[in-house]
Order: C-alpha cells, then sequence, then structure tokens
C-alpha cells in the first residue's frame, strides 16, 4: 500500500512539473526559466477508470495588498548564497 501511494504521489508530481511550463518556488525548469503570471494556478489532477488521467488549472485567488507588499519589499537573493531551501 505505501509503494503504491508513493508511486501515485510521484506520478501526480510528474504530471503537475511537466504541465507547468515556468519555474515557480522550488519548481525550477532550465528550459522554463521565468515566471508565467498566466500560470498562477493550482494543477489538479484525477485518474479515469480506463487508467487515462485528466489535468486542470483551478486559478489562485489574488494575493492580497499586505502579502504583496511584503514580497516587494523582500530583498533579492544574492546569486553566490546558493540554492535556499
Amino acid at each position: 500500500m505505501d509503494l503504491r501511494s508513493g508511486v501515485t504521489s510521484a506520478e501526480a508530481s510528474l504530471r503537475g512539473a511537466r504541465a507547468r511550463t515556468e519555474t515557480r518556488g522550488c519548481h525550477n525548469r532550465s528550459d522554463f526559466p521565468d515566471l508565467d503570471p498566466a500560470l498562477r494556478v493550482n494543477l489538479h489532477q484525477r485518474r479515469r477508470p480506463g487508467g487515462s488521467v485528466d489535468l486542470w488549472p483551478e486559478p489562485l485567488p489574488p494575493i492580497s495588498a499586505e502579502i504583496e507588499r511584503w514580497i516587494e519589499e523582500t530583498p533579492p537573493i544574492e546569486e553566490s548564497a546558493g540554492l535556499l531551501e
């Protein structure tokens, strides 16, 4: 059961990563290095009984003005600092 759940989770992550043609957060793609505002969505998926998978985007609500201000005020991370996790 744990293996099946792990494989299902891994497949969902890979399908979502392949569909998200941008770099966002810790999801980094060298072939799509920039942020795409049109992809500010949650990607949902559902497996059909025959085994095929439906994948669809659901838009996220707008960021509040206060949080947007915090984002804008956050200084950039120095490239020499390495990956921040």
